[in-house]
């Protein structure tokens, strides 16, 4: 079975393609990911608006993993990907070897729905991720 636990909190999908939820600042134009309710530039309360954010982005940073959270496979690539619209997003990268040779700052990723982790009756509870564009999941 697949759970797909955060799906409609910081995901949703259409016709198959995942796109993070973030939210938009009406004043002073701020999105942030995850949605907020106040501002967290300009600091004002109710004026953040639901937004669609970009399926691609750039690694600003990664690192791999050797030793990783409980019930997560290692080794694995967690990184830092800042998407068009500002956010800076923290996801784990699939579609690649996790090694340090096998992914560049500045590479281009895009958002996907894959397996994060199996839980603890083996279910296969699924995420969004982020793999280098042109990469299958896995």
């Amino acid at each position: 079975m697949k759970i797909f636990p955060q799906e409609n909190t910081y995901y949703r999908l259409r016709n198959g393609k995942p796109y993070l939820i973030g939210s938009k600042c009406r004043y002073c134009d701020y999105v942030a990911f995850p949605r907020k309710v106040v501002c967290p530039a300009c600091v004002t309360k109710g004026s953040m608006e639901e937004v669609e954010l970009s399926q691609r982005g750039k690694i600003d940073t990664f690192s791999v993993l050797h030793i990783g959270a409980p019930g997560f496979a290692v080794p694995y690539i967690v990184a830092y990907v800042v998407l068009p619209e500002g956010p800076r997003i923290f996801s784990m990268v699939s579609g690649c070897e996790p090694s340090e040779k096998s992914l560049e700052i500045g590479a281009e990723v895009e958002l996907i729905v894959d397996k994060l982790r199996d839980d603890e009756q083996d279910n296969e509870v699924m995420g969004y991720k982020f793999r280098p564009v042109g990469a299958e999941s896995g």
